[in-house]
């Protein structure tokens, strides 16, 4: 069947118009000048054979007519601008990510060029962020987050785990060598250097030794680092043991720079990826990629 339709310039030029309740507000949304939005509206009511406006050229007025249809082509254009994005969505290479910012610094950003070499039209947009929860797959094509191994994830939204965390005291190998450190028990001679975002970590991995701080030892920081990051710094210029998750420090640790001559326990938190059901194949690809990578992080 086919449409009889006015000229659709005049009609988003009415829609605008009638939006805005002036023409000058529309024409600047249209990067069009006033003259031209008033003729086009003109045209549209020449087509119809009715008014849509009355009143003054400064204080335009919708006629009934017009007030009866205006809020139907806002829905039409509505709708003709989700069907474009969707479209365009389905059809982009660009991946819009969010992760913390820690896990950004020490584990994905070193190996997105890997990611770039085997997909190479694939454009990751990195937001890297302190705190990360599922509401920001409104904005987001995938979010990497840490969850409880018992968590539960909104029936919207697909989990995909990559990883169980596993904690570990970390040093400089410096600091190693002179400290003696060949038990549990020996890490409490050292200063513990601790992360605000993460104050349980060094109670998790001395519980799981059968070890607690002593109340008369205080060698934590007073002043808790705010993120890993600058724990992890600290710790690679020998002023601590930072307990920390493995996957940050693996790459350190494969080069020299920190030791972790205790080990790692597993913490119970495991890393996960969050999708929507609906997958572009960029997400696919992407999210693919990560188990793989993901593979690597070995007790």
């Amino acid at each position: 069947m086919a449409r009889r339709l006015p000229p659709l310039n005049a009609l988003i030029a009415f829609e605008a118009a009638a939006r805005h309740g002036r023409m000058t507000e529309a024409a600047s949304e249209l990067c069009v000048t006033p003259g031209a939005v008033s003729r086009q509206v003109k045209n549209l009511e020449e087509s119809l054979g009715f008014p849509l406006f009355e009143g003054t050229k400064n204080r335009p007025l919708l006629t009934a007519a017009g007030q009866s249809l205006a809020p139907k082509l806002s829905l039409a254009f509505d709708h003709l601008h989700s069907a474009v994005q969707t479209v365009v969505a389905q059809n982009s290479n660009v991946l819009h990510v969010a992760c913390y910012n820690t896990l950004a610094a020490k584990w994905l950003l070193p190996r997105l060029p890997q990611l770039a070499a085997h997909h190479p039209s694939m454009d990751v947009q990195l937001n890297a962020m302190a705190q990360i929860d599922a509401k920001l797959l409104q904005t987001h094509d995938a979010i990497l987050m840490a969850l409880p191994a018992d968590a539960l994830v909104d029936a919207n939204v697909c989990s995909t785990t990559l990883f169980a965390e596993a904690l570990g005291p970390v040093m400089s190998a410096e600091l190693y060598q002179c400290s003696s450190i060949q038990k549990p028990r020996d890490i409490l001679k050292l200063a513990l250097l601790h992360t605000r975002t993460r104050p349980d970590a060094w109670g998790t991995w001395l519980q799981a030794h059968g070890l607690a701080i002593p109340a008369a030892k205080q060698k934590i920081s007073t002043q808790p680092y705010q993120h890993y990051y600058f724990s992890l710094e600290a710790a690679l210029r020998g002023q601590g043991a930072c307990v920390a998750p493995l996957h940050l420090v693996m790459d350190d640790l494969a080069a020299g720079r920190l030791v972790a001559p205790l080990g790692f326990v597993p913490s119970g938190l495991h890393y996960v990826v969050l999708t929507e059901f609906v997958h572009r194949p960029v997400v696919k690809e992407f999210c693919e990629w990560l188990r793989v990578e993901a593979l690597q992080i070995r007790l």
